[in-house]
């Protein structure tokens, strides 16, 4: 089991789902078409099976995490939820500049 730590906006609607990959970098359609997504028809022609992974989902809520804790650190007051708030702020900014 992996746990990954996610970070929202707002609320997420789902909490629990499947997330299939398939992997269809070996396969080659018969019409010759690499690295193409084959449609319904175009799978039964694929001269190698492709393979597929399954992972469940699960999301918890876990905290709710102040952003306004952070502009009052920028002031000099402390708080507890200030260094968490910091940590969330520095992997969202790793996220985006990673992107």
């Amino acid at each position: 089991m992996m746990e990954r730590a996610l970070f929202s906006l707002g609320p997420l609607p789902q909490k629990n789902f499947d997330v299939v990959f398939e992997d269809l970098s070996s396969g080659r359609t018969r019409r010759g078409s690499p690295g193409r997504s084959p449609g319904g028809r175009d799978r039964a022609r694929l001269h190698k099976p492709y393979s597929t992974k399954t992972f469940k989902v699960v999301l918890k809520f876990a905290t709710k995490i102040p952003i306004s804790v952070i502009a009052q650190a920028m002031k000099g007051h402390q708080s507890e939820n200030a260094q968490e708030a910091f940590r969330v702020l520095d992997i969202i900014l790793r996220q985006h500049s990673a992107a």
